[in-house]
């Protein structure tokens, strides 16, 4: 197996594991699943997060918009898995992932500047996100260097 199929196949990986903490998220947002492994003081709370004024954006829940972003990602690497040559599809990878990582910046600020709470899936959700911009940009790099 090659460098760029383990790598291609480590961010899917990624993109599943945020998809899951999207969904589970969701589910917490709306009431069908349980927040007690979220709720563990004022400081750790995702109800406050979730739940509160900022749970959701433009009218949708915030988990519904990384339960898009995900599957997006997710789709995404699975068709780069299959065209691993296709360097626009690595651009656009990349972009959509950057663009996940400034939209869960700006949630965390929110959690940090405003809430004074934070949520652990988010949390959990963003070490995912930045990973995945990390392993896309050393992505990006390799093959433009494999290119010249």
């Amino acid at each position: 197996m090659t460098k760029t199929i383990r790598l291609l196949r480590a961010l899917l990986i990624l993109a599943v594991a945020g998809l899951v903490l999207s969904i589970y998220s969701y589910l917490q947002h709306t009431g069908v699943a349980s927040s007690t492994i979220c709720a563990i003081n004022e400081t750790f709370n995702c109800d406050i997060v979730n739940r509160g004024p900022y749970g959701t954006f433009m009218g949708l829940p915030v988990s519904l918009i990384g339960i898009i972003g995900y599957g997006l990602l997710v789709a995404g690497f699975a068709e780069k898995l299959r065209k691993p040559s296709d360097k626009e599809l690595t651009r656009f990878l990349f972009m959509a992932s950057l663009a996940g990582l400034v939209f869960a910046l700006y949630l965390t600020g929110i959690e940090a500047f405003v809430l004074h709470a934070y949520c652990i899936i988010c949390l959990m959700s963003q070490a995912v996100i930045i990973t995945i911009v990390g392993l896309m940009t050393k992505f990006w790099i390799s093959e433009k260097h494999s290119a010249n």
